[in-house]
């Protein structure tokens, strides 16, 4: 009925009878938009204000799903702040809609979305401290999810406080819960936050990542260190995962990412379907001696990973030997048979200045053999650099214990002091009793400034028939101080025909890169190595394609 009186009326007006007071009234009637109205299957979301002194805990309780929470920059709020288990969400309501927001009252002061936040940004964030070591700052309830945390600085009450987990998203299972999927905390979302210790402070961990649906985008996230434990910037191990973790900083003395290092207790579960993708990770030069180092990135457990356009740097022998990418298969403490790492692609990244580039570990020898097998590895356009400053370590580019069944290398540039491919042999790895030995390895392409490949007393052709089945050795540059430039020859090392020997003198020179001494591996236009790979392509890194995808990952 009012629909038609409307029309009525308009018609009326574009008559001309009615007077110009009743044509600006239905005017107003006409354009005027009805405000929508709660139903029992839809509520509006909510704007709740938290100001210096007030409860942030309480307004997190009280909030609904779509709700934003807008928390006064510069004030404080003593943790450990738990996030609630609203229940399943409303019938009709999809995830994008459904998350709870946390964020700085000065979110438009911070840098734009798709932007890295750092520690110049914090006066424009609410400050969360940790309560007790145990509590951290943040945690999460059994099942909670569909929270969104922008622009919000995590830190220690003090400066002396031991921490565990600054911020914990889910439990460890086993003794401490969480051993079901349905108990999996899920749906978190937190960009552009600054999560942090203090520089001289021991604290174990910034992030325990054990909960699923979880993205991690343009945080700062630092001074995680200890001397007397493993400590990392993010660690997960009792995720089922759907994990993306870029556009970060991150800094963590024992690693400063790993997943695994803890038993999953999710029954069958492997954490899968993980992005790590565009982070700048590394270790301060001024760690060097104090505090107790690892590695830059460490997989123990996994399927489905990508690791792509990354800046890893700087690591150096303490804890270990150096390496900076583990990719490795490890039952840690014996209760999760099926762990394995499958499906795992490492390309179009820097690695500089480590002791050891890459180490690979396919069969868990620690806990005889209790695991599964780590399968298709693939690492290609990478830069790595196994020469660091303080020219400690062995300086292999990539180490291989066995076993990894199809593993892909191709087109990586490897500046190392040693061996290019170490292939690891005999115990306590029980050579003789695995069959399946390195099944199809490819190492296609790939420039290495050392040895080509070696395997205790075997190198070149020999040692690949000793510990690869199915293998494929082509289109590759090393230099070999005893080697021959194919198995043709008589020399006491050969490598199979069609890779290219720059012998043991003048190595750099010979391969002509553009300028060492720079970083800059490129190829000269005059390195007899052009268009030498098997597929007729530049033997090496495409750097063209590494130096686009990785612009901007370091921020000064």
């Amino acid at each position: 009925m009012r629909t038609s009186v409307i029309l009525f009326a308009t018609a009326l007006i574009a008559l001309g009878l009615f007077g110009t007071e009743w044509q600006e009234r239905l005017r107003r009637v006409t354009t005027q938009k009805e405000v929508p109205k709660e139903t029992n299957n839809q509520r509006l979301p909510k704007t709740i204000t938290v100001k210096l002194g007030e409860s942030l805990q309480k307004a997190i309780d009280s909030a609904r799903y779509g709700d934003e929470i807008i928390v006064e920059a510069g004030a404080s709020f003593q943790g450990p702040i738990i996030l609630r288990n609203k229940g399943p969400l409303p019938a009709g309501m999809t995830d994008d809609g459904a998350y709870i927001t946390i964020r700085s009252s000065r979110l438009a002061d911070l840098p734009p979305a798709g932007t890295r936040v750092s520690p110049q940004h914090a006066p424009l964030m609410p400050k969360v401290l940790s309560g007790s070591a145990d509590q951290g700052a943040l945690q999460t309830e059994t099942s909670a999810h569909h929270y969104k945390i922008i622009g919000i600085e995590f830190l220690p009450a003090a400066a002396d406080q031991f921490v565990y987990d600054l911020i914990i998203l889910g439990r460890g299972g086993f003794a401490y819960g969480q051993n079901t999927l349905e108990e999996v905390p899920h749906h978190f979302i937190f960009d552009r936050c600054y999560i942090h210790a203090y520089p001289t402070q021991e604290l174990k961990r910034g992030i325990a990542l054990n909960s699923s649906d979880t993205e991690i985008i343009n945080c700062y996230i630092s001074d995680f260190k200890s001397r007397s434990q493993d400590s990392q910037a993010i660690c997960g191990w009792n995720t089922p995962g759907n994990l993306r973790i870029e556009n970060n900083y991150l800094e963590g003395s024992g690693e400063n990412f790993m997943m695994g290092g803890s038993d999953i207790a999710l029954q069958n579960v492997v954490p899968s379907n993980i992005v790590f993708r565009r982070n700048y990770v590394r270790k301060p030069p001024e760690w060097h001696g104090v505090w107790v180092v690892k590695n830059l990135f460490e997989l123990k457990i996994g399927k489905n990973v990508l690791i792509e356009a990354n800046i890893f740097e700087n690591c150096w022998v303490s804890g270990q030997n150096g390496t900076g990418i583990v990719l490795k298969v490890q039952n840690q403490d014996g209760r999760a048979p099926w762990t394995t790492l499958e499906d795992v692609v490492f390309k179009n990244n820097i690695v500089r200045n480590v002791s050891a580039g890459v180490s690979l570990l396919g069969l868990d020898y620690l806990q005889n053999f209790n695991a599964g097998q780590a399968k298709r590895l693939r690492l290609e356009n990478n830069l790595i650099i196994a020469n660091n400053p303080w020219r400690d370590g062995g300086g292999q580019g990539i180490m291989l214990n066995p076993y990894v069944e199809d593993l892909q290398v191709i087109h990586n540039t490897i500046h190392s002091g040693n061996v290019v491919l170490q292939i690891e042999e005999g115990s306590p790895y029980q050579h003789s009793n695995w069959p399946n030995r390195n099944a199809r390895l490819v190492f296609m392409n790939n420039i290495g400034t050392a040895r080509g490949v070696a395997s205790g007393p075997y190198a070149g052709t020999a040692a690949l028939n000793y510990e690869a089945t199915n293998w494929q050795y082509r289109g590759n540059v090393y230099a070999d101080y005893y080697g021959a430039y194919d198995c043709d020859t008589q020399q006491t090392i050969c490598y199979p025909v069609g890779n290219y020997n720059t012998g043991p003198n003048n190595i750099l020179e010979t391969i002509k890169f553009t300028d060492v001494a720079a970083g800059n591996y490129r190829l000269r236009p005059d390195s007899p190595f052009k268009g030498r790979a098997a597929n007729k392509r530049d033997v090496g890194c495409n750097f063209d394609l590494l130096e686009e995808i990785t612009r901007g990952v370091v921020q000064k």
